[in-house]
């Protein structure tokens, strides 16, 4: 009982904790608040297609998320999408793309045969591939094309024939 005649119980007492606890506390809650408001939302990666020779065939684009088939098999990529060559330059998006690490190939169809046609090993259609890598007598390796994304990212590539 207090000097005023009222009885203390725990219910009724402020609780014993030191200052630098309370502190603590209200420094975490505002440190996990401000990391979850900062955790990249999944963004669009827009791919920008220059060059092309011409208007006939499709563009086959991939993205690539590990070096494996990069560049060639699309059955390895984690997307893959073709769209009509309608002019000599032209985009692709692919929304909804966590941040990360990623590569992209781009290939003109020009025949509309679904493969990059080679004559002694070499390209005879147009390629691509980010960063622009122009490797002598062998593709680009995933490491020479890996782009960072995180939120939108927009890139460029031109077309080799």
């Amino acid at each position: 009982m207090s000097e005023y005649g009222i009885r203390r119980t725990p219910s009724t007492c402020l609780p014993r904790q030191p200052l630098a606890t309370i502190l603590l506390g209200v420094c975490l809650g505002l440190c996990s608040n401000r990391a979850a408001a900062q955790a990249p939302a999944p963004g669009s990666l827009t791919v920008v297609i220059e060059g092309g020779r011409n208007v006939r065939g499709q563009l086959r684009v991939a993205l690539y998320d590990r070096a494996e088939g990069f560049p060639s098999d699309q059955s390895q990529a984690l997307r893959t999408t073709r769209v009509p060559m309608k002019a000599t330059s032209d985009s692709v998006r692919f929304t909804g793309l966590p941040a990360g690490r990623y590569a992209v190939a781009v290939h003109h169809d020009e025949n509309g045969n679904e493969k990059l046609d080679t004559r002694l090993g070499l390209p005879q259609e147009g390629w691509a591939a980010t960063n622009d890598p122009r490797p002598r007598l062998r593709a680009p390796r995933f490491r020479e094309a890996e782009i960072v994304h995180s939120g939108d990212t927009r890139v460029v590539v031109r077309l080799t024939y």
